[in-house]
């Protein structure tokens, strides 16, 4: 099932964060990156896997991500194409 634009933002926020622990409490995606998920994932996704061990407790929010990820690359857009 195809996550909403939202859920995919929230997961990019929170493991952000995590990664980058200087942005704490910061809307990573809306302030830094000016709302450009698409950019944020691949940043996420290029962090993740150079982590020498990964978080488990983080796994369901990369999953959120891969999600958001391929829709990115099978359609284009995040979600259903109405938000």
């Amino acid at each position: 099932m195809n996550k909403s634009w939202e859920d995919v933002k929230q997961s990019a926020n929170i493991v952000y964060e995590y990664l980058h622990e200087q942005f704490d409490d910061v809307d990573v995606v809306k302030t830094i990156y000016n709302n450009a998920l698409p950019q944020v994932i691949t940043f996420i996704l290029a962090d993740w896997a150079a982590l020498e061990e990964q978080p488990q407790e983080l796994l369901g929010h990369i999953d959120v991500i891969i999600n958001g990820y391929r829709q990115l690359q099978k359609k284009g857009y995040i979600g259903d194409g109405e938000e």
